[in-house]
């Protein structure tokens, strides 16, 4: 039996056609990357982590799921970044994260 979070393309397309509305809340106060959480939907959660802020998704999951290592997550996603974009970007990144502190000098 197909499920409604096994169509990948379908969640990938209409997350990115409605965005915007990754950051509303329900009743509950929950966003649907919340209740993706709570509810284990890896199909979607890979999804909605291609379009939501970092900071969001780190407290989502602090929140929702405090046992999962998203700090390892959110390093592995900066280890991306330091492969294909700018040093600079990740240093700051981390930093921001408090991974690492920042050791530049400020003109």
């Amino acid at each position: 039996m197909h499920s409604p979070g096994d169509d990948k393309e379908l969640i990938a397309r209409t997350t990115t056609i409605r965005k915007h509305e990754l950051l509303m809340r329900n009743t509950m106060h929950k966003t649907p990357l919340d209740v993706a959480i709570r509810h284990v939907n890896t199909n979607v959660l890979n999804v909605f982590r291609l379009h939501c802020a970092l900071d969001d998704i780190i407290a989502s999951y602090r929140t929702h799921m405090p046992t999962m290592n998203i700090d390892a997550w959110t390093l592995e996603q900066c280890s991306m970044l330091n492969s294909f974009l700018l040093t600079d970007l990740v240093l700051l990144t981390l930093s921001y994260l408090g991974v690492r502190n920042n050791k530049r000098k400020h003109m």
